[in-house]
């Protein structure tokens, strides 16, 4: 009987938060590539590779290709920017970022960072940056997510993974997956 009655009450409270998220950006790389104007590579080694290539468990929800920094070629700073668009019609206060990483190495130092700009002021930041280092999940696939604070007259958002930094240890990767930036009203 009471099964009965809060069902109704969990599907309207999911329906009523599935209206109030809106996806700006969504990548599983199953297409095998990324748009590079979105996903900006500023240094380093950055492609989308499969997981059986790499020897490692799907990702979240059985996706094949991750994208990858590192390599057996590079070895240095790793870093790609997404670009995100705010259009004035979003009528956002927070954007949701969610993402599935691997680290293949057993090193630390792998963070993610954003910045929210306003694109008339070139170079301006609407907000102070913010930066947050990832766990470490060597060996197994781990979910991230994070609300973030849109800041008044902000209308574009650089995130920027940065990948594991080598200093002449080639073969560090960290892989990601299934990121989505969702505008939460």
């Amino acid at each position: 009987m009471l099964l009965k009655n809060i069902l109704p009450l969990i599907f309207i409270f999911y329906a009523h938060y599935s209206a109030a998220q809106k996806t700006i950006f969504s990548n599983g790389f199953e297409n095998k590539q990324f748009d590079s104007s979105q996903l900006q590579t500023i240094t380093g080694n950055w492609r989308v590779e499969g997981v059986d290539d790499l020897r490692i468990a799907p990702a979240e929800k059985g996706y094949r290709y991750v994208l990858c920094s590192g390599g057996k070629d590079y070895v240095g700073k790793q870093m790609i920017r997404l670009v995100i668009d705010l259009p004035d019609s979003l009528k956002a206060k927070k954007i949701k970022l969610s993402f599935s990483y691997y680290i293949l190495a057993d090193a630390s130092g792998i963070k993610i960072e954003a910045e929210f700009y306003q694109k008339e002021i070139k170079d301006r930041r609407s907000a102070p940056l913010w930066v947050n280092f990832l766990h470490r999940a060597k060996g197994r696939w781990k979910y991230y997510k994070q609300t973030l604070n849109i800041p008044a007259k902000a209308n574009s958002a650089y995130i920027t993974f940065f990948g594991l930094e080598s200093s002449g240890v080639k073969d560090r990767i960290v892989c990601f997956d299934n990121i989505v930036i969702s505008a939460l009203e």
